[in-house]
C-alpha cells in the first residue's frame, strides 16, 4: 500500500507573505473547495483537483463563519449545485448579514447570488440582513437545501429553507425560516447532514430530526360559512416558523450521553462531567462518529430506532449498547470522514494535531443466528480496522477528506494532498 503526497500551491502570488492558510471547506459532490486565510478573505475554487486545480475566486469581506449548502431543486435532482454562504457582522447594525456565491449551471465558476430572505423583506440583494445579533461570532452550517445559523449573542439556531427561484440570468436564492431553537445549553459543535442537526454539548450530543423543522408549523385558516349557514372544511394555511428549546425532547428531538462511557477512561471524575462533545461527523442517519474535548472517540450507532421521527418525547435516550468508546492509542485533534452510505466499508481519518494521520476503516459484521436477540432480529457489530499512518512535516492544523482514499491537510502554512494507492 503506497502513499503519494504533493504539496498544492493554492494561494496567488499576489497575497502578501504573511498571509496564510486558516481553515478548509470541501463539499464532495462538487468538488468545490474554500480556503479561509487569516486575513479573514476566502479563496474559492469551483472545481478543486490536487492535480489542476481551477483559478480560484477572491472573497475579500470579513468572514466570520462560511460553510457550503448544496442545491437540489426538485424534481431534478441530478441538477444539484453548490452554493457558498458567508456570515459577517453587519457594519450599520449588531445584526448578521449573509452574503453567498453559486456556481453557474453554465460555466464551471462562483458568481455572486441574488437573495432574498422571506421573513424581512421580497428585495432582491447580494446580502441580507437577517436580524439575528452577531455579538462576537456566528456559526453557519449547510446541507442540501437547508442552511443553519447560530447565534451565541441571540441564544437561537435558525433552521432555513434555501431553494433556488428563476431562470439562469435572472435566478435568485430565496431563504425562508422554518424553525428557532431556543438555545439552553452551551453549544460547542453543530453538524447537518443526512437529514439531522447534531450538536456538541456538555455530556454528549443532542439530535433534530430535519423533516419536521424544515416543514416548519402549519397554520390553519378560520371555517368560513356560506349563506345558509353551513361551515365549510378547513384548509392548511400558510407555513408558519417553528419554535422549541434546545432541551425540550419535542419534534422528536433526543440527548445521547457521552459522559457515562467516558468513566471506564483514564479522565478524573471532574473531568468528565466536563467532557463536551466538540467534533460530530454523521455517517448516516443512524451513525455518528463523536470527538470529545480530551481527545475520546466514540461511535453511535441508533441500530435500535426504526426511525427518527417515531421516538418519544423522552429527551434522553440510553447508551448501553448505542454507543462505543473506540480504543485509539493517542489523544485525537482532529476527525474527518467523507460519508458513503452506499459503502460497506467507511473510511475516516484520524490526527493528534502532531505529525501523524491515522486511516481508519469501519464495517458492518453480522452477529450468528445463536446471537439474535429475543425478537430473532439480528444485530450488528462495527469491525474497526486501522489501515495506514500518514507522518507529515509539518504539524496538522486541519484535515480534509477528497475521498475515500485521498485527504488534504493543512500545516503550518502549507497545503498538502495524500493518496493512498
Amino acid at each position: 500500500m503506497l502513499v503519494q503526497a504533493s504539496s498544492l500551491s493554492l494561494l496567488p502570488p499576489s497575497l502578501s507573505s504573511s498571509t496564510k492558510p486558516l481553515s478548509l471547506l470541501f463539499e464532495p459532490n462538487s468538488q468545490s473547495l474554500a480556503v479561509t486565510l487569516t486575513n479573514s478573505s476566502i479563496l474559492l475554487f469551483a472545481s478543486f483537483s490536487p492535480s489542476s486545480p481551477s483559478p480560484p475566486l477572491s472573497i475579500p469581506q470579513i468572514s466570520t463563519s462560511a460553510c457550503f449548502v448544496l442545491l437540489n431543486p426538485n424534481p431534478s435532482p441530478g441538477s444539484s449545485r453548490p452554493l457558498f454562504v458567508s456570515a459577517s457582522p453587519s457594519p450599520s447594525s449588531s445584526s448578521t448579514l449573509l452574503r453567498a456565491w453559486i456556481r453557474r449551471s453554465k460555466s464551471d465558476l462562483f458568481a455572486p447570488a441574488s437573495l432574498s430572505f422571506k421573513k424581512r423583506t421580497g428585495r432582491r440583494s447580494n446580502e441580507v440582513d437577517l436580524g439575528l445579533r452577531h455579538g462576537i461570532g456566528v456559526r453557519v452550517a449547510g446541507s442540501v437545501n437547508v442552511l443553519v445559523v447560530h447565534s451565541v449573542a441571540e441564544s437561537q439556531i435558525w433552521v432555513l429553507g434555501v431553494r433556488v427561484v428563476g431562470g439562469e440570468g435572472g435566478e435568485r436564492v430565496e431563504l425562508e425560516k422554518c424553525a428557532v431553537v431556543e438555545c439552553t445549553r452551551p453549544i460547542y459543535e453543530i453538524r447537518v447532514s443526512m437529514g439531522v442537526l447534531a450538536l456538541g454539548e456538555v455530556g454528549g450530543v443532542r439530535v433534530f430530526p430535519l423533516r419536521p423543522m424544515v416543514k416548519g408549523e402549519q397554520g390553519l385558516k378560520k371555517k368560513r360559512r356560506d349563506l345558509s349557514g353551513a361551515g365549510e372544511p378547513q384548509n392548511r394555511g400558510k407555513l408558519r416558523t417553528l419554535k422549541l428549546r434546545q432541551d425540550s425532547g419535542n419534534f422528536s428531538s433526543f440527548f445521547v450521553m457521552t459522559s457515562a462511557v467516558a468513566q471506564d477512561s483514564e479522565c478524573s471524575t471532574g473531568l468528565q462531567a466536563s467532557l463536551k462533545a466538540i467534533a460530530i461527523r454523521i455517517l448516516s442517519q443512524k451513525k455518528f462518529l463523536i470527538l470529545d474535548s480530551v481527545g475520546n472517540i466514540y461511535l453511535l450507532s441508533l441500530r435500535n430506532v426504526l426511525a427518527l421521527e417515531t421516538i418519544s418525547s423522552s429527551s434522553t435516550i440510553s447508551t448501553a449498547d448505542q454507543l462505543n468508546h473506540l480504543d485509539v492509542t493517542m489523544n485525537v485533534q482532529l476527525l474527518a470522514v467523507l460519508p458513503d452510505i452506499s459503502a460497506k466499508i467507511q473510511v475516516f481519518w484520524l490526527s493528534d494535531g502532531a505529525h501523524t494521520i491515522h486511516v481508519m476503516s469501519m464495517a458492518d459484521v453480522d452477529h450468528s443466528v445463536k446471537e439474535a436477540d429475543e425478537n430473532g432480529n439480528k444485530e450488528k457489530e462495527m469491525k474497526i480496522t486501522a489501515i495506514r499512518v500518514i507522518f507529515t512535516s509539518e504539524k496538522v492544523q486541519d484535515i480534509v477528506p477528497l475521498s475515500a482514499n485521498a485527504i488534504m491537510v493543512l500545516g503550518q502554512g502549507s497545503i498538502f494532498s495524500y493518496s493512498i494507492a
